[in-house]
């Protein structure tokens, strides 16, 4: 019977130790915020096709800076409207968070309307994922990431 409590006892221990040891870092699912999309602009660092990940300096040495994604910048202003510039056009739009902040929609209900799933936020990166049938016949894949960074 002392066996049984014992077993008991040190069973309710070890779960209450799993409880406490698998709590995650509040860091890590906090949602994006518009304080850290907002600050600053956001530059070009890595493109993402398919599985393949190329960064700015194989860019610029396949293409001998053809296409640099350091010139690829985003700004995000708190009143809801930014400028993007890409290949040195920019534009100017308006963009929102969609889907509890894990969407980033841009010119929501116009012809140009788009949106990004925000795959990472923090103080200095921001990789977005876009989606895109035209892109599967262009680069072999439907989806493109664009790492920014600060």
């Amino acid at each position: 019977m002392k066996k049984l409590q014992l077993l008991a006892l040190l069973f309710v221990a070890l779960f209450s130790l799993t409880l406490t040891s698998c709590d995650k870092d509040d860091d890590e699912d906090a949602a994006p915020t518009e304080e850290l999309l907002t600050t600053g602009v956001w530059k070009g660092n890595a493109l993402k096709v398919g599985e393949e990940l190329v960064t700015r300096d194989k860019l610029f040495r396949e293409s001998m800076g053809q296409l640099d994604l350091a010139t690829w910048t985003l700004r995000f202003n708190a009143d809801g409207t930014g400028t993007m510039s890409v290949f040195g056009e920019s534009s100017s739009g308006k963009w929102e968070y969609a889907d509890g902040k894990k969407t980033i929609v841009f010119d929501k209900g116009s012809t140009d309307e788009s949106s990004a799933k925000v795959l990472k936020l923090t103080a200095s990166e921001l990789h977005l994922e876009f989606e895109d049938e035209e892109l599967e016949e262009e680069l072999g894949s439907s989806k493109i990431q664009i790492h920014y960074i600060h």
